[in-house]
Parts: structure tokens; sequence; C-alpha cells
């Protein structure tokens, strides 16, 4: 098991990388089957441990049948599919309290809190109140569409974990328009780990010690590694009432919350290629569970969120406000490989202006208190 050649496979082979691109919906599926059908193939050829191998054959064959099930109008027949995948992961590091997440930076001394932001648009410049950057109120769930991991009339909290991950997730919009504030959460809140990449195979390889314990690991790796495919696509097609690449997805949160979860933790679909996404990029999706509250969920309970910044303002600020904030440590410093951008050209998150803004928006938040 600790021979990565089989990793190196998938990671260099560029028909696989995800996000995955296609031009149309009908697309998905083929392609889907194609994309499982190369990494079970480069698995095989390269002699992937037979462990590995069956997980992959028999997760791709599940996740296959979940989307077949929904095509054909059998919706609980694939949310079960997909559930008892998830149940096979639940004593595994793919469900875990945020504290010892896998998808984002371990808590070290003097970086205990987990900075996320949480960012709405408008076309002048307006500092929103905290409790108007929570969740779509319940008694507004007619606003509430379909997205990646939430079904028309039941809003998600969507944060990223930094200012740059809410950019892209709101199609990059004019510097005037975007308005972001800090949010702290519950370590103590389970999520699903959706963030399984070939990067995290790398690491259960290098690091975990013993073979038993490794060999569990990169089973569970893989399956993970397979559903985070099925939701990795972006898809060009415009205009859609319906999105294929939201099944898996939707199915996925679906069976979150039946086992009790809070929320879904994954890398943004928005970049050229998940390595861009692996630490500036990483959102979480909480759930607002509805227990007949007029507005708010629960879950805003365990949050705390700061009144919103504009990004323009901030940047014609910009000397005196990096002054204010020198000293305030984010736990994304951790990591020196942070890029952002693409292939072509990149950065260290900490050479961008978000990276900036990012230390504003908490050192001004906690110099309230």
């Amino acid at each position: 098991m600790g021979d990565a050649h089989w990793v190196d496979a998938i990671n260099q082979n560029e028909e696989i990388y995800i996000p995955i691109r296609i031009s149309y919906d009908c697309e998905y599926e083929s392609r889907l089957k194609t994309v499982f059908d190369i990494i079970c193939n480069t698995l095989e050829k390269n002699d992937a441990p037979k462990a590995v191998l069956s997980a992959a054959k028999d997760i791709s064959h599940k996740i296959v049948r979940a989307l077949d099930a929904y095509y054909k109008g059998g919706i609980v027949g694939s949310y079960q599919i997909v559930f008892n995948i998830l149940k096979e992961l639940e004593h595994s590091f793919a469900i875990s309290k945020i504290r010892t997440s896998i998808s984002f930076p371990r808590e070290v001394e003097g970086r205990e809190e987990l900075q996320l932001f949480r960012a709405r648009l408008s076309e002048t410049s307006i500092a929103f109140k905290a409790k108007e950057m929570r969740h779509i109120p319940f008694n507004q769930r007619s606003k509430v569409k379909s997205e990646r991991f939430s079904i028309p009339g039941l809003p998600c909290l969507y944060l990223g974990n930094t200012s740059y991950a809410c950019w892209l997730e709101m199609g990059c919009p004019p510097e005037h328009q975007f308005n972001v504030s800090p949010v702290t959460v519950d370590p103590d809140l389970k999520i699903f780990n959706l963030t399984c990449s070939t990067q995290k195979l790398y690491t259960i390889i290098d690091w975990e010690e013993d073979p038993r314990t490794k060999e569990e690991k990169i089973v569970d790796g893989i399956k993970v590694y397979l559903l985070n495919v099925a939701s990795s696509f972006h898809v060009k097609e415009q205009d859609r009432h319906f999105k294929s690449e939201y099944i898996i997805p939707q199915m996925i949160m679906l069976a979150c919350k039946a086992l009790g979860l809070n929320g879904i933790a994954y890398h943004s679909k928005k970049v050229e290629h998940e390595a861009f996404a692996a630490f500036a990029a990483v959102n979480l999706a909480l759930f607002a569970d509805y227990n007949n509250e007029k507005e708010y969920s629960a879950i805003c309970n365990e949050i705390k969120i700061g009144d919103s910044y504009n990004y323009a303002l901030f940047k014609q600020l910009l000397p005196v406000a990096v002054a204010q904030e020198s000293d305030y440590k984010l736990r994304n410093d951790l990591y020196y490989q942070n890029l952002v951008g693409d292939f072509k050209i990149h950065f260290r998150y900490q050479e961008t202006t978000f990276y900036e803004f990012d230390k504003f928006l908490f050192s001004t938040w906690k110099n309230r208190f």
C-alpha cells in the first residue's frame, strides 16, 4: 500500500482532471461512465492494490446505478444507494468534526479559530448587518433554488475558507459589488469531507505508518474520491432548468442529513484544476435544518457572523488597513504552497489582495470585542 505510482498515474491523466468540463447537460452520464472506466483501468494497469481496485469498481458502479435510478424517476432508490455508500464511510476520516477535518488546516497554537467567509452582492457599497448574512429565511423559501448541495425550498449556508473562494463562487463579480463577512463556526460540528483528491491519497500513503490502518484509509479515500469526481462537473450549457451534475451531490446532501451531519466541505468547481482549490478555495455548505422556525435554522446558533465590508472600499483604504491587521494570523498561513490561478499564471495566496482582505476582516472584527 506504500507505493503511490498508481496515484501518480491518475494524477497525470489530463482526461480525468477535475473539475471535468462538458458542453451540454446530456453529456454528463456518458462522460461520467467514461471517466470511471479510465480511473478503474488506470488502477488495474498500474497494479493498484486489489482492495483499492475492488472498491473503485464497486463504488463507480453504485454511483452510476444511483444516477440511472434518478433519471428513471426512482429518486428514493437513488438516494438509498448513496446513503448506503456514506453509511459505509461513517467511521472513516470522511466524516469528522470540523476541528479534525482533512478539508481545513488543523488547529495550532494561536490560530485555533477556523476563519470562514460569507459574501453577498449589491449594486452599491452596502455594509450588510450580520443577520442579513445568514441563510435565506424560511419564510422566504420561495427564493431558494436548486444548488449543488441544496434542493429548491431548502436553504443552505454556503461559506468559503477565503474571500477568494467566495468571489469565485459568485462568478468573479466587480469589486464594488462584493461584500464579505467574517464567520466562525462551532468546531465540533460534524461534516462530510468531500475534498478527497489525489493529493489527499498521497498524504495517506506518505504519512500513515500502520499498514492495516493505511489500507483502510486508502480504500475509504478512493471511495470518497469517486464521489468527489461525480460531484465535480462544470457544464457550459446556459439557462438550464435541470442540472444533472447536481444529482449525486444532492443525494449526498440528503444522506448526510439522514446521518445527522451538519454540512459538507468541498472544493470549488470554478477553478481550472482541483489543485488550485485545495487550500484557498474550499467551501463549506452548512444545512439549515427546518424545525418549524419562522426564519432561521438552529444552525445559526452554532456560528458567529460579523457585519460585511465592501472589497472595493477596502482596496481604497489598503495601506492603512494592512497596517492595522499586520499581526493577525490566518490558519491558511500553515500552507506555503496554497496556489491560486491556473497552470499558466498562478500565485501564492499570501501574495494576493484577497489574503490581506481576509486578515483585515477578522482583525477589525475581533478588535471590536
